[in-house]
């Protein structure tokens, strides 16, 4: 099949917006005047094969307000949009594209919004949301969710090549789709007034759900600690060898993309584990690990381990040095950073 037949044929994902039940041949006779009939409607994912000129000059409408929704935006300005339209259920916090910063923004302890977390919500507006303050989520913090690091977005805003609508979207329609559009105090579902938006092209991009780890033996995930409640919160606690990477919290301010990011990082931990004996916890000791962080974070608002930042998971191995493996290609050293990691878990 070729791409352009995959793009252009894309119903389910049409489908899946509209809220009804029917049976595919009934929906069609019932709702013939709801099928947006433009082409294409693509997802997020497929961005890379959207040729310029399936959007030379058109007006792209992109559903969702996440890290792939922006990207889509940029995508298809890069490639001619002749403007863009993103439809946000939720705002998102935005934050500056630099190392420094969102390293210093993931350092904040236990997501407890202690006095000083106002700080860096200040520091995020006034460097990133001048002009556009009213995209500033009304109903979250900085550390209630993911934020989405970028830098080019929000001026597209401020030039007018992107316009930035709050809303549900009730269903597609011949000419685009339909929108429950809300004010910035407003909660998803609350109603308002209901606007249809003019598209040429769709884009999906409304989010993803944790990965199906069914594949793997229940026993490796004992009750309480299914999860995100496992070890440095991507080790299952039964065996130190399952790496769980970005499929066990929800939210997260990491700096993947980055030097020695979260990613990094733990396949260097793994490594380490599978070339070191005397380095492999036990199952009492990573459960202790899961614990003491379940006490420390007990009372926040997403739970102790749904939300994730360097600070809590590698608080108890503050010697860390940033080079955990060296390999020599023949050879890998355990540094002295991770044995204490290790006898933390080791009971």
């Amino acid at each position: 099949m070729s791409a352009d037949r995959d793009i252009r044929t894309n119903s389910t994902q049409n489908e899946r917006l509209e809220p009804h039940t029917e049976e595919p041949a009934d929906h069609a006779k019932k709702h013939d005047d709801g099928v947006f009939t433009k082409r294409p409607i693509i997802h997020s994912s497929q961005l890379d094969i959207l040729d310029e000129d399936a959007v030379m000059g058109k007006t792209v409408v992109v559903i969702g307000s996440g890290a792939s929704a922006i990207e889509a935006v940029e995508n298809t300005l890069a490639k001619g949009a002749k403007g863009t339209v993103i439809v946000a259920r939720e705002d998102k916090w935005i934050i500056p594209q630099n190392p420094l910063v969102d390293t210093l923004i993931a350092a904040h302890p236990f997501e407890r919004h202690i006095p000083l977390s106002p700080i860096w919500e200040r520091i995020v507006i006034w460097w990133n949301y001048y002009g556009v303050e009213h995209m500033v989520p009304a109903h979250h913090g900085l550390y209630e969710g993911t934020p989405v690091a970028n830098d080019e977005f929000l001026q597209h805003i401020r030039s007018g090549k992107c316009k930035y609508i709050r809303g549900d979207v009730d269903r597609l329609t011949k000419e685009g789709v339909k929108v429950n559009v809300r004010m910035r105090q407003s909660r998803p579902g609350d109603q308002c007034d209901v606007d249809e938006i003019n598209a040429d092209v769709i884009v999906l991009a409304t989010g993803y759900e944790r990965p199906d780890i069914d594949f793997l033996h229940a026993n490796l995930f004992p009750e309480g600690y299914e999860r995100p409640n496992l070890y440095l919160q991507t080790f299952a606690t039964e065996d130190w060898s399952i790496l769980l990477t970005d499929s066990t919290y929800q939210d997260a301010i990491a700096t993947a993309g980055h030097l020695n990011s979260h990613i990094g990082i733990y396949t260097r931990i793994l490594l380490t584990l599978l070339m070191d004996k005397d380095a492999r916890p036990t199952p009492k000791g990573m459960k202790l690990w899961v614990d003491a962080l379940r006490f420390i974070k007990r009372g926040t608002r997403t739970g102790a381990l749904e939300f994730f930042t360097y600070m809590e998971s590698y608080g108890c191995c503050s010697f860390m040095s940033s080079d955990l493996v060296d390999f020599d290609g023949s050879s890998l050293t355990c540094t002295d950073g991770v044995r204490i990691l290790a006898a933390v878990a080791r009971v």
